[in-house]
C-alpha cells in the first residue's frame, strides 16, 4: 500500500490524539454509583423521617411490616436520616440516624424500629435500623430472609435444623421445597424463659421465588421493650409452649 500525504497526516493526527484521548479517559470522573433502598416499620408507621440529596429533603416511605416505595440514594457512602423540628421559631432538619448501605448489593431494605423513650440513653439514636442486602446475588431464589423484629430471642425452622436469631436481627436461610414447591415453616420466641410458638404454616415457594418471614410480637412489642408486658398474656400467639431454657436450651420446633 502506497502512503499518500493524507495518510501521513491521518497517522500523525492519530499519534498525537491517542495519548490525549487516553489522558481524557483517565481524567474523566467516574459516574457516581447509586443504591436503591426500601424501608419498613415495626408496629407503627414511621413518618416524618427524611433523607437528603442534591435537590433537598425528601420523606421516606416506611409502612408497617412491608417494604415501602423504593428510594434512590446517590453514591455509596453512608446515608443520614433526618427529622424536621422547630428550633428558635424555624423548621430545621436534625440528623437522627446514619447507616451504611451493604457493600455487596446495590439494592437493600431497612427495617426501622423506633425505640421507646424509656429504653434510650442520652445521645442514642431513636432508631434501630436493620440494613439488609436484597440483590439476587446475595439473596437468591429459594432463600428465606428471616427477620426477628422483636426484643426477644427467636428460633425458626424452615430446614431440618432449627436456627436461632438474636433480638433485632436477620438471617438468610436457603430452603429446599418439596415436589409441590412447599416449605413447612415454624417460628418461636423466648418469653419469660419459655419458647412460645408464633407461627406454623406451609409456604409455597416457586422455582424463581424468594421468601421472607417476619417474627414479631403482635401489638405488644413496645410494652415488652419497656418491661411492662407479661409474655404469657401477649396477644397474637398460640398457647403452645415447647420447652424452657432450662429443660431444652435448643428445643426442636414442633411439626
Amino acid at each position: 500500500m502506497k502512503f499518500t500525504p493524507s495518510h501521513t497526516l491521518l497517522f500523525l493526527l492519530l499519534v498525537v490524539l491517542a495519548p490525549c484521548a487516553a489522558t481524557l479517559r483517565a481524567q474523566a470522573p467516574a459516574l457516581p454509583a447509586s443504591t436503591t433502598g426500601r424501608f419498613l416499620s415495626w408496629e407503627v408507621t414511621t413518618s416524618g423521617l427524611y433523607y437528603r440529596d442534591a435537590s433537598g429533603y425528601h420523606e421516606i416511605d416506611a409502612p408497617v411490616f412491608r417494604a415501602g416505595q423504593p428510594t434512590k440514594f446517590p453514591g455509596k457512602g453512608s446515608i443520614k436520616l433526618f427529622e424536621k423540628i422547630t428550633q428558635e421559631g424555624r423548621e430545621v432538619y436534625q440528623p437522627v440516624h446514619e447507616f451504611t448501605p451493604p457493600a455487596d448489593s446495590d439494592n437493600f431494605m431497612v427495617a426501622l424500629v423506633r425505640k421507646p423513650p424509656a429504653s434510650r440513653s442520652p445521645g442514642d439514636s431513636p432508631f434501630i435500623a436493620l440494613v439488609i442486602p436484597t440483590n439476587e446475588k446475595v439473596y437468591p431464589a429459594h432463600t428465606f430472609l428471616v427477620l426477628n423484629l422483636s426484643p426477644a430471642p427467636a428460633m425458626v425452622k424452615v430446614t431440618e435444623t432449627p436456627q436461632t436469631l438474636d433480638p433485632w436481627s436477620w438471617k438468610f436461610i436457603p430452603v429446599k421445597p418439596d415436589r409441590k414447591y412447599r416449605v413447612w415453616a415454624a417460628s418461636a420466641l423466648q418469653l419469660n424463659g419459655k419458647w412460645v410458638t408464633t407461627s406454623e404454616e406451609i409456604l409455597s415457594v416457586r422455582p424463581d421465588e424468594r421468601g421472607m418471614m417476619l417474627i414479631t410480637i403482635a401489638k405488644k412489642g413496645i410494652e415488652l421493650m419497656e418491661g411492662r408486658t407479661d409474655g404469657d398474656q401477649i396477644s397474637g400467639f398460640r398457647p403452645s409452649v415447647f420447652g424452657s431454657t432450662e429443660s431444652a436450651p435448643t428445643p426442636p420446633l414442633p411439626r
